[in-house]
């Protein structure tokens, strides 16, 4: 768990790195935004829950922490392939 929570502060720094040459950047192009914000929503919910899973104490919310952060974890990736993919598409047509 702590190579996994190292990981995920990792991911938080890089995709903070690429905010400024890459999100902002084709956001204002009005480029791949559903499939953007539906990567972005993912990581959103794994950020939030992964802090949730740490501080949370009792059944409820971290049940329900943990349950949205292994779905979100687990579509992730789809989410990533799948904003690269719709990326590359929209860069051949223009």
């Amino acid at each position: 768990m702590k190579l996994h929570g190292a990981a995920a502060f990792a991911s938080m720094f890089l995709l903070g790195g690429i905010w400024s040459s890459h999100i902002a950047c084709v956001w204002k192009q009005r480029r791949n935004r559903l499939a953007g914000v539906s990567f972005a929503s993912a990581v959103a919910a794994l950020v939030v829950t992964g802090y949730g899973l740490y501080y949370f104490n009792g059944k409820g919310l971290r049940s329900l922490s943990e349950w949205v952060h292994w779905t979100a974890g687990v579509m992730l990736g789809f989410l990533f392939w799948n904003h690269v993919a719709r990326g590359r598409r929209e860069l051949h047509r223009h």
